[in-house]
């Protein structure tokens, strides 16, 4: 992990930069579990690629590859759950993602 970089107080990375928990701003319901934090795990090289955008993609295909690769990272959390996240808890997560990739 890069040490130089200012971690938001809403991101919990872990020592090894394996994990990332967000928390929310505010409890949500997913399916029935109230939920005050995600935990994203770090993704492989191949789940990357595997949800790389087409170069010509839409934004909509590629906010939706987006979405998938970080409800598959996340702890029990669906992409349908995902849209019903406030878009600034939303904006957390891309965050939290943001820590695996410096």
């Amino acid at each position: 992990m890069n040490t130089n970089r200012e971690i938001p107080d809403y991101i919990n990375v872990a020592e090894d930069g394996s994990s990332v928990i967000v928390t929310l701003s505010r409890p949500k319901d997913f399916d029935g579990v109230k939920r005050e934090t995600i935990t994203l795990r770090e993704p492989t090289a191949g789940e990357q690629k595997r949800f790389q955008p087409a170069p010509n993609a839409t934004p909509k295909a590629t906010a939706d590859n987006e979405a998938r690769l970080l409800a598959s990272l996340a702890d029990g959390v669906t992409p349908a759950n995902l849209d019903e996240l406030p878009v600034r808890d939303y904006g957390r997560l891309q965050v939290g993602y943001s820590f695996f990739l410096d």
